[in-house]
């Protein structure tokens, strides 16, 4: 690992990434839980197979991208096979991605990660998933859609987290977690 956000000038440390292992295993005993974003597709398996081997697979999540039926199959043969939840991560760019929307509840699908283009298709979508199907944004400052980053929510968070949250949104994935709870106690 580098120093700092790391970077091309940043200075090395003698710190490593955790492997899985000891990543899952440094929760135990601890209301923490993960969220496994694996980025090559052909590791998805491995990766619930070692959850499921470590016991852990009611402690988190393991994402995959979904964009069809075939996806949607996939997802529910590795929860079937190693009893982790998925989370469905999907893009909502038009009206025709609602449809995904309505294939993903109607296949009990708990959670799904969304990029979305717009509100307004976000708000559609979370009525879509009702109370058995949550949707979650990111608004980390690098990562997120519409504006909705954890530097504009820190300064205006009903703009960012409350509009979010008014659309119908179950899930914010944030750096600033004790921000976003004191704002929540607060609403």
């Amino acid at each position: 690992l580098k120093q700092g956000a790391g970077g091309d000038g940043a200075e090395m440390t003698d710190e490593a990434v955790p492997g899985l292992q000891c990543a899952v295993t440094a929760l135990e005993g601890s209301d923490t839980v993960f969220d496994l974003d694996v980025k090559r597709d052909e590791d998805v398996e491995a990766v619930a197979s070692a959850v499921a081997d470590l016991g852990f697979q009611g402690c988190g999540t393991l994402k995959i991208d979904v964009a069809d039926e075939d996806d949607l199959a996939r997802i529910k043969a590795l929860e079937a096979k190693y009893d982790i939840m998925i989370m469905a991560k999907s893009k909502l760019r038009n009206e025709q991605d609602l449809d995904l929307f309505q294939t993903l509840r109607e296949a009990d699908i708990a959670l799904v990660e969304v990029w979305f283009g717009s509100f307004d298709l976000l708000e559609k979508a979370c009525a879509i998933g009702g109370d058995e199907m949550r949707l979650g944004v990111y608004t980390l400052d690098g990562v997120h859609c519409c504006g909705c980053s954890d530097a504009r929510a820190v300064q205006a968070p009903d703009e960012v987290w409350g509009r979010l949250i008014d659309c119908g949104v179950g899930l914010i994935m944030t750096d600033q977690a004790r921000k976003l709870r004191t704002y929540l106690e607060s609403r």
